[in-house]
Parts: C-alpha cells; structure tokens; sequence
C-alpha cells in the first residue's frame, strides 16, 4: 500500500472516507509508539515509510504520520466503530489527543469553498442557570448559504450558543477535481469525491491555521532565565481570554472544568477566593503537566509552564466555546487572530515523497 493505493480507493470507494486528527506525542520512535497506541491490535508496514495499517478486528486504519506531531487515521470502516477504538486509546493515553478546531476555523474552513451545511452544537447546561435562554441549543442548517440565519442571531439572546460544530463544504479544483467535505470541532473529516490529494490538502490547511494556534500558545509559555548573579528574567506571557457574558454560577462552572471528565480533560481542587474569583493549579490529564488558573467572572487567565502542550489551551477555548460562550477572545491580537483566521484559498495538491 501506498498512497497512490489510497488514491485510487478513494475515487472507487463506495462508503465515505473517515480521517480523525490526531496529535501524537512520540518521542522519535514512531513504530515503538505505534505498536504501543494499537494495544491488541495488529500494526503492519507499507511500501511508504509515512504509512501504517492498524487492524482491530473489522476495523481498519491506515496511519499517516507524514506530519510529525499531527497523525491523520484514515479509514473506511464504519464511523461508530472507528470513533469508540480511537477514543479508547486517547482516553486512556497522555501521548494523544484529538485537533480542537475552534468555531471559526470550522466557518472559515476555505474562502472559495461552498458551504452546503453547517451545524452547531451548544451543552451548557452544567455552567449555566435553568432559566438561560439557550442553555441547550443545536441548529442544523442545509443550503447554498447556511450561515446567514447565524449572522441574523449574532445580536440576539442566542448569541453566546451559536459555536460552529460540524460544517459542511463542496471543493472544486479545475486540476485535482472535487471532494465534498464533513468536518467537526475534534478533527474528525469525513469525505467523498474523486480526489484523494485534494482531501489530503484540505485537512493539511485546516491543520496548518491550527498549528499557527497552538505554536502561538507555546511560545508564551513562563520560564525563569538569567542568574542569581545577573539578575532573573521571567519569559514569556500570561494568556488571557474575556467572555461575553458573565459567569453565573463560579462554583458550578468550575466544577463542570476542573473534574477530569471528558472534554476538558482537567484536574484541580479550585480556590475560591472571593465572590468574583479563583484560582486552581491544575493538572492536565493529556501531558500530565501543571499548569495555573485564574478565574473571574468575566476572564480566566492561563500561566503554562514549560513543556506544557497548547493543545490544552485549543481543547480549553473549543469546548468553553461549546458549552459556555460562543464569543470567548484572547485578550492577545496575535492568539486572536489565530483563534479567528482569515479564510484561506486551497492551494495545488502538494507532492509527498515516498520513502
């Protein structure tokens, strides 16, 4: 198998090809690490170096890790079955972790895509009151503009709820052909069509705008620099996000944080140091590395220490976009703009190099 084989599987396909994200932190020693992520499973080489089959019973993957922290898991089996054995694996492993595309990513997946359908998914009903106008909200829209009734709401009560969840997108290229594309806020892209490359493409810019967010968290992680004789230093800066709306209820949403249930994949003992305040030093349960938290009412402030990954920050303000507020900022222009992107135009197909 190579990806030529992929290639043509794809355009003879009668089932749509499933690719979840994964990032996967491996150390170097990929086929050790592989062999480690399939457990029971059986793990078997191909023609390309950058390829893998995993095989779990009646489920089959096929492994990309091309890209060395990002791992695509292609599959044409059942989407039921291929969802419950990677969750599985990345529940229980530290080393592996899902792509939280924040809403806007998903909205602004390709400037010259066509929208066909677009759905959002909102579950706060462990942050907010009863009495909150959409304490649960999900909106399914199909046709050839289906975020104009969302910008109709965006000055409305429902505004905090409106987070994209799952868009559709149909993407032509005069050269490469067309592929209809699914996407959803844990990296999961679920494609028909008569062009593998142009798949491969559009997960590669999707992967690209989140990369930009996560190396953009990173790079203000604190760390000390300096000595006792010259003097220390303290690098790097505090991350701060702004809500929408207050919060209603702080002891109830830290709870719903800070539980280490799935998603926000979280552990702390939060301090409540006032009516308006908290602070909780936390342990994130997917690279077991602390990290602190300020809360308010109106803000939360991250301190990363080094060595923490920013994938906690994405998996942090994806899923409070989905069940606390849709309109949640950084208070940093730069990290804003990484959480808010601008549309970007699909380039050509780019050739990969078979080893």
């Amino acid at each position: 198998m190579n990806r030529a084989t992929l290639a043509d599987r794809f355009a003879d396909a009668q089932t749509p090809l499933k690719t979840f994200v994964i990032e996967a932190h491996h150390g170097g020693e990929v086929d050790r690490f592989l062999t480690a992520v399939a457990d029971d499973a059986v793990v078997l080489s191909t023609d390309d170096a950058y390829l893998h089959r995993m095989v779990d019973g009646d489920v089959e993957f096929v492994i990309d890790h091309l890209d060395d922290r990002y791992w695509s898991f292609h599959t044409w089996s059942p989407a039921a079955d291929a969802q419950r054995l990677l969750k599985s694996r990345v529940q229980r492993r530290r080393d592996l972790d899902w792509a939280w595309l924040p809403a806007a990513h998903l909205s602004r997946l390709w400037a010259e895509g066509q929208p066909t359908w677009l759905r959002t998914e909102f579950q706060g009903e462990q942050s907010l009151p009863v009495d909150d106008p959409a304490r649960r909200m999900q909106l399914r829209l199909r046709g050839s503009q289906p975020d104009h009734l969302l910008a109709m709401l965006r000055d409305t009560p429902y505004a905090p709820a409106l987070a994209y969840d799952q868009v559709g997108v149909l993407v032509e290229h005069p050269d490469f052909g067309v592929v209809n594309e699914a996407v959803n806020s844990m990296g999961k892209f679920v494609a028909t069509g008569d062009s593998f490359k142009l798949h491969e493409e559009l997960v590669r810019l999707a992967l690209d705008r989140y990369r930009g967010l996560v190396d953009a968290v990173e790079a203000r992680t604190l760390s000390w620099s300096g000595d006792e004789d010259t003097g220390l230093r303290l690098d790097g800066e505090v991350i701060a996000l702004s809500f929408s709306r207050p919060v209603p209820d702080l002891e109830r949403f830290l709870d719903a944080m800070f539980s280490s249930r799935e998603p926000f994949r979280l552990w702390g003992v939060p301090r409540i140091l006032g009516a308006d305040l908290a602070a909780v030093e936390a342990v994130d349960l997917h690279v077991g590395q602390r990290l602190r938290l300020e809360i308010g009412t109106r803000w939360l402030r991250i301190f990363l220490g080094p060595g923490t990954c920013g994938n906690t920050v994405a998996r942090l303000v994806t899923n409070l976009q989905h069940r606390f507020d849709a309109g949640i900022t950084f208070d940093d222009p730069e990290l804003q703009r990484h959480l808010v992107p601008t549309s970007l135009t699909l380039e050509a197909p780019r050739a990969t190099t078979t080893a």
